[in-house]
């Protein structure tokens, strides 16, 4: 009789174990069927908004560059995405396309490599539909937090030089910057494993000096010829008077199109409940 009570006990415990394992395997399947992963690439165009150019309407469209990057994202959810990116672009901005005749006259001009690193969250307008995943689409909004490096430089005489070296305003200014991201775009499947998405997003940027112009003239350096023709290229400034407007940081915009890979978990087989 003991030894039949004691085999009971034993077979309802590995009942109870199996039973156990089985539920932690199923919530652990549905969470990693929920962590979904994509790889890719980000193809699109840059331009620019400061103080260098006549860039506050269309005429910014001429001071557009190429922009490419690769990505990772996650999804822990059908709403929320986890974005990080490199991007490689370029901004530029030029006194004399301007119609501002203080801006011709200041005949300043620059370009600025830049190499982002980004974080960023995306929130989407719609969830997935299981039915439909060839043509399932959704706008979405993101925003984020970019750490950047750019180099302003300047032609003179068929050369580019660096301006931050230069000091063209009497500031040692920082190569490394952060910004902050945000935009718009939307995206849709193509298929089960690929994503295919359009987007513009503006970079806030904590400096003034994507374009080496900020704040005011400052004397010029006997024997220094390169930074005296920076500091002043029109050649009409007052010392101390107003080169650009310092009241504002720079920003550039970024649009692009994204492609993704998703990619597959797999997920552990759970071992058959005990009998």
């Amino acid at each position: 009789m003991e030894n039949q009570q004691s085999n009971y006990k034993a077979l309802l415990m590995n009942r109870l174990l199996g039973g156990f394992i089985a539920a932690v395997c199923l919530v652990g399947s549905f969470n990693a069927q929920a962590q979904k992963h994509e790889m890719g690439i980000l193809v699109g165009a840059a331009t620019f908004l400061g103080d260098v150019g006549d860039n506050s309407d269309l005429n910014s469209l001429s001071y557009v560059r190429p922009a490419v990057g690769v990505l990772y994202r996650f999804n822990p959810n059908p709403y929320f995405g986890l974005r990080f990116s490199y991007t490689n672009t370029e901004v530029t901005g030029d006194d004399s396309k301007s119609d501002n005749p203080h801006q011709q006259s200041r005949n300043l001009s620059f370009k600025s490599s830049i190499s982002e690193f980004s974080l960023i969250g995306e929130f989407n307008f719609f969830r997935p539909r299981r039915n439909n995943k060839l043509f399932h689409k959704t706008p979405y909004i993101f925003l984020g937090i970019s750490y950047f490096k750019f180099k302003p430089e300047a032609e003179h005489a068929g050369t580019w030089y660096e301006l931050q070296p230069m000091m063209t305003e009497g500031v040692d200014y920082s190569l490394n910057e952060w910004a902050m991201p945000f935009g718009m775009g939307y995206k849709f499947n193509l298929g089960e494993k690929y994503l295919l998405g359009f987007e513009g997003g503006w970079r806030y940027t904590f400096t003034d000096y994507l374009d080496d112009a900020s704040t005011i003239y400052v004397p010029k350096t006997s024997g220094n010829i390169q930074s005296d023709f920076f500091k002043d290229p029109g050649g009409a400034a007052v010392i101390g008077g107003q080169r650009a407007n310092s009241t504002n940081n720079d920003f550039y915009f970024v649009g692009a199109l994204t492609f993704t890979y998703k990619i597959k978990e797999k997920i552990n087989k759970c071992p058959k409940p005990l009998r």
